[in-house]
């Protein structure tokens, strides 16, 4: 996690296929601003809030993406952010 204009902002380690789940037994996160209260009443996490300095809503969750290179016209992805194999004898 990291701290950023007065944010805090949580990071998956690698790659589109991990995602960051919160669960809010205690309604911490809610307090936080991180969940919201539905229609329903029920917790779900928020997804975008109003930003007075821009005047527009802000998405506040991105969607995990793998790490991508581009040499010599051919593209390469990893899940890892580490590029292995791409050379032949080069670890």
């Amino acid at each position: 996690a990291t701290i950023r204009d007065n944010r805090l902002f949580l990071t998956s380690a690698t790659g589109a296929d991990t995602a960051i789940n919160l669960n809010d037994n205690g309604n911490v996160l809610l307090s936080l601003g991180f969940f919201e209260l539905d229609g329903n009443g029920q917790k779900v996490q928020k997804t975008e809030q109003f930003d007075f300095s821009s005047g527009s809503a802000v998405n506040l969750n991105q969607t995990g993406s793998d790490a991508e290179i581009v040499i010599n016209g051919e593209t390469f992805t990893s899940a890892d952010n580490q590029f292995t194999e791409i050379f032949e004898g080069v670890a």
